[in-house]
Parts: C-alpha cells; structure tokens; sequence
C-alpha cells in the first residue's frame, strides 16, 4: 500500500531549520548565570529543590537527541534537555507556544456567539518585599471582579448582565526595572539604587457582542510619559471607566484587609508599602471613616473621579492580544534591558514559588497547563515516525547545539522536527500515511533522561564536606625522621575510611 511513497512534502513541512537550533543557543546565554544564583540559594536555605534546579537549568538545551536514519538521509530530533524552570528563556518561549496551541481553540469556539476582548488589569509599582502580598490581592480582586461580572455579587442599584459575561482566562505578568527617580536619589545619598515591581494581570473576556464601547474618555492613563514628554496614547469607554474605578476600589478593599490587624493609627506607613496610596498617612482614614473605607457600592464609585481608579484597558481580542496573553510572567532582562541581578531574581522567585498564574473561570475554567511544553501532534507523528523505522531503522545520537549546526552546515541529512506539524495535515501525502496507520507496527519509544541529579548532589556534598572538613587539618613534623605527620580526628578518619 505504501510502496514507493513520496514524503517529500512530509519532510520539508517538517524540516528544522539551522535559525531554530541557534535559537536554542541564543535563549540559553544566561542560563549559567541563573544556575549560579540557584547554587546561590541553595547555600542559603539549604533546600535540595534549589541544587536541582540549578544542575538542570544549567543543562537545558545543551542536549539533543537524534534518530539517525542513515538510508534516508534523514535525522528526527525526538527530544531537547528541558528544565521546565520559569526563569529559563528557552522553556518560556516553549511553554508560551504550547499556551497559544492549548487555549486557543476553546477560546475560538465561543466567537461564534460571544465578542472575546483583551483586559489589562495594573496598580502603581511596588517595591520587592510587597510582591509576594500583593500577587494574592490581585488574585483575589480579579476572582471578585469576575463574580460581579457574572452576576454572582451584586452592586445594588447596577446591573451589569447585558455585558454577557460567558467566560474569562486570566494570566500573570511582571516587569521591574530601576526607578529612575529613585536611581538619582540615591547616587546622592549613597545608597543602592531600588528596583519597581510592576504587576499587570491580563485577561481574554468573552462578553456578548455589538456592546456599544465609543472610547470618548481621557485621563491620566490616556497619557505616556517614558519620554519625558506628555504623549497621547488612548481614549477609554464607560465601561473602561468603570472598571477602573472597580478595580481600584477592590484591590485597596482586599489590601486594607490584608494590613489592617498589623496597622496602628499611631504609626507612619512608609510611602513604599501599597498601604499608603489606601490610607495615606491620615489617621482618620485608617480608621475606617470616609470614602477610602472602599466600600464597593454605587455611591463610592460615583463618588470617584476619572482619575482616581487603576488602569484598566479593554480592547478587542488580536492575533497580537493572544501573544500578550499567554506569554511568560516575567523577562530575564529588566525593562531597562539589564539581566536581572540576584536579589531581583530571589524577589521574584519568593513572589511566584507555589503560584498559580494561569486561572480559567465560567466556561475556560478547566483550562489548564502553565508549565507544560507540547511537542507537536503526536498521532501523525508517530505515525511517520513507525514508517520511517519501519524502511530504515535508526541510530539515537546525542548532539549538542554547535554539535548540531555543524551537521547541518554539512547537508549530508534533513533535520525535522515535530514541533513543524501545525499545518502538516493539510498535506495530501500526510493524509494518505494517516489512512494506512493501522497497518504500520509502532516504532519503539526512544530513551532519554536527565544526568543522574543523585548522583551529581552527592559528589556535591562530599565535595563540600571534605573542604569544610579538612580546613583546619593539624601537621606537625616528626624530629627524628624529618618528614611531617598529619593528625586526624576521628571524624577525619571515619570520613576517609568511608570513602576508601
């Protein structure tokens, strides 16, 4: 049935190009200066998590494994060394194109009947000690948020069910930098400069169609300033509007909440903390009285002017809102396009350990998958993978990227890849593999592992207890002989006899 069966299209659907693999080199430049900071941790907390975090940080992407078909010409990259870790560039990259291949089509289903848009939820920046506090206050004012949406709570004399709400997906990002104001302070006054944390939450919404949305609205979020200059950037809607000052009113809400058992009306907030833009530093408003108590009802946020929310941008769903959406929670490289310094890096690895950062709710709420990488479309592929074993078995091949860019400069085999199969079954000869696949035995399974993590962490522990050990190791010198003679505890001695 298969006799002489032309591939060729097949291959070159699938064909890994040489940009691809020096990709893989370029996400992974600062990989060892990441392992470096997790041995780093390790040596502080002493948690094992942090040691294996740094061998396979350091390791990802400096393995790929071939299936050589030499009959063929052709080699099957099967697997890359990943470490899955949400600070390394080439996992994040991975992880936000398995996203965009997973979300989308439930995503897609309900633009039959639904209008999906892009929501941006921010809040001004903070400082590191905060971001931990106020990740689970935006998760907590974004879950509100949505219940007021859906109906679930109330805003008495307010209906919001002609918005439609069906569904929402929200995703976490964040992006910090030096404060310049702050850069300049310090050079003054000697001190070290402070690093801002900015925290966006992004949102797909699938709200009902033909609302009516005119963006007739300015203020001060309808400006940038990264210039120096005042440029106009956008208009908003009332429902912009208005989800600004909601917004506003549930993330203060939730965070006076959060504080209020720890705050004395004595004391002064430092203008740092997210504390002090609810509060100030009136003792009045701490206790409760006036329009900061940020009751969310009608009055408060009439009583608010177009000013006084948070930002919040809304905009119908682009190819480009999607990429937004799903991509990682942070950069490797600071807004001032600086590789992240240690205490940045244990800042964000405190905030985000345990985290949750994708959250479905209404009809996406069992979407899931964060951290997972997909390879590609396993039933076609395997498929070809069984033909191919079939008419040529192959040779498994560990190669690294250089390794790898070297064999293809050669041009001796075609290099393919199953992360190519988006569009693969579009192909006329792909079709016809798939209508024979119950007639090709499945190939074997290959055989691939990371280097054995036990293995490296006990020599790393015998290494550093041999050192610390034998740092103060006492020699003296015999008179009779002239040589000199080690004196060794017994903890010295039980060392050595374990190993020997």
């Amino acid at each position: 049935m298969l006799e002489n069966f032309d591939y060729s299209e097949i291959l070159s659907a699938l064909e890994l190009s040489q940009d691809y693999v020096s990709g893989i080199k370029d996400l992974t430049i600062y990989n060892e200066e990441l392992a470096a900071y997790y041995r780093r941790l390790f040596e502080e907390t002493g948690k094992d998590s942090y040691f294996r975090r740094n061998y396979a940080i350091g390791g990802c992407g400096q393995t790929l494994l071939f299936d050589f078909h030499h009959k063929k010409s052709i080699a099957d990259l099967i697997r890359m060394e990943l470490c899955h870790d949400r600070f390394c560039p080439n996992c994040m990259k991975l992880k936000q194109a398995t996203r965009l291949q997973r979300f989308m089509p439930p995503i897609l289903v309900l633009t039959d009947d639904k209008a999906v848009f892009h929501i941006v939820l921010t809040a001004p920046n903070i400082l590191g000690p905060y971001l931990r506090t106020y990740i689970t206050i935006f998760f907590e004012a974004c879950a509100r948020l949505v219940r007021f949406l859906n109906g679930t709570d109330k805003i008495r004399g307010l209906d919001l069910s002609p918005l439609g709400f069906a569904a929402a997906l929200r995703n976490t990002e964040i992006t910090y930098g030096w404060n310049t104001s702050a850069l300049r302070s310090s050079a003054k006054r000697k001190l070290s400069p402070r690093t801002d944390y900015h925290l966006h939450l992004h949102m797909i919404v699938a709200f009902n169609k033909n609302l009516y949305l005119p963006k007739i609205h300015r203020n001060k979020f309808s400006y940038d300033y990264s210039s120096g200059k005042r440029v106009y950037k956008r208009s908003f809607s009332d429902l912009e509007i208005f989800l600004q000052k909601l917004w506003r009113l549930l993330v203060d809400q939730i965070t006076a909440r959060i504080y209020k058992f720890g705050l004395s009306c004595s004391e002064p907030i430092p203008k740092s903390s997210p504390l002090y833009r609810v509060f100030g530093n009136d003792s009045v408003l701490r206790s409760g009285k006036g329009r900061k108590n940020n009751a969310v009802t009608l009055d408060a946020i009439r009583a608010m002017g177009p000013n006084d929310g948070y930002s919040v941008i809304m905009d119908p769903v682009t190819n480009d809102h999607f990429v937004q959406a799903f991509k990682y929670a942070f950069k490797v490289e600071s807004e001032n396009h600086v590789f992240m310094d240690y205490n940045q890096f244990s800042v964000l690895e405190h905030a985000l350990y345990g985290r949750k950062l994708i959250q479905g709710y209404g009809a996406w709420f069992n979407l899931h998958g964060e951290d997972e990488i997909e390879e590609g479309f396993d039933e076609f592929f395997d498929v070809f993978k069984a033909y191919l074993w079939q008419v040529d078995r192959p040779e498994s091949v560990n190669l690294t990227p250089d390794e790898t860019l070297a064999k293809m400069r050669e041009g001796e085999y075609t290099f393919i890849t199953r992360s190519k199969l988006r569009h693969l079954l579009e192909i006329p000869s792909a079709q016809k593999l798939l209508e024979h696949k119950n007639e090709i035995p499945p190939a074997p399974k290959a055989s691939f592992s990371f280097p054995d993590l036990a293995l490296a962490y006990d020599r790393y522990i015998r290494e550093k207890e041999r050192s610390s050990l034998f740092a103060n190791i006492r020699k003296v010198e015999d008179t009779e002989s002239g040589t000199h003679l080690l004196l060794l505890s017994e903890q010295q001695l039980n060392f050595l006899q374990d190993i020997f």
